[in-house]
């Protein structure tokens, strides 16, 4: 049985403090034969990685800068196990749970039943929303009243999460005085 991956490295990026994220990722049968595959994962130990039984996986520890959490705490694999017919397809979701200002990696370890091994490197971390404003007020001065008045006010993304944003003009008498651009 072979099976191939379409990506063999997976990098979260950021997410928001205590949400998760989930990438698919497209596993083939290539061979002739039934491909019958679980997952696991490589556990450190101390400067070489060493290959666990699969029954003690899931209790194991994840790499990563902070205090240990288990594995399975961190990362998740969807489905666990699977049987995959010759030319068959499935995605395998990976899943990383962002705890708060935490940065965790792991490799996925696929093994299949008379076949080879897959390592799939798992990279994820989790921060809150930062940002802060070039200038905190803006003074038009004297304006005509039939001309327009531009000034620029610039938001600055500080932290590792991209976020959304939208200025409410309701604080403005009467808010229809401004117009932001991207509003």
């Amino acid at each position: 049985p072979n099976l191939k991956f379409d990506k063999q490295d997976i990098k979260f990026g950021a997410v928001l403090n205590d949400t998760s994220r989930r990438v698919k990722v497209k596993c083939t049968n290539e061979s002739k034969i039934d491909a019958n595959f679980w997952w696991s994962f490589v556990l450190p130990d101390a400067a070489e990685k060493k290959r666990p039984s699969s029954s003690s996986t899931l209790n194991s520890s994840v790499m990563r800068l902070d205090p240990a959490q288990p594995v399975n705490a961190v990362f998740d694999i969807l489905p666990i196990r699977s049987v995959l017919k010759p030319g068959e397809s499935e995605d395998v979701e990976f899943v990383f749970y962002g705890h708060a200002n935490h940065k965790y990696k792991a490799t996925a370890l696929c093994e299949v039943e008379g076949g080879p091994e897959y390592e799939v490197k798992l990279d994820g971390e989790a921060s809150s929303i930062q940002y802060k404003f070039d200038k905190t007020s803006i003074d038009i001065g004297n304006a005509f009243y039939d001309k327009f008045q531009t000034e620029e006010i610039t938001l600055i993304n500080t932290g590792k999460v991209k976020f959304e944003f939208k200025v409410n003009p309701d604080s403005v008498s009467p808010p229809t005085i401004i117009k932001a651009v991207p509003p």
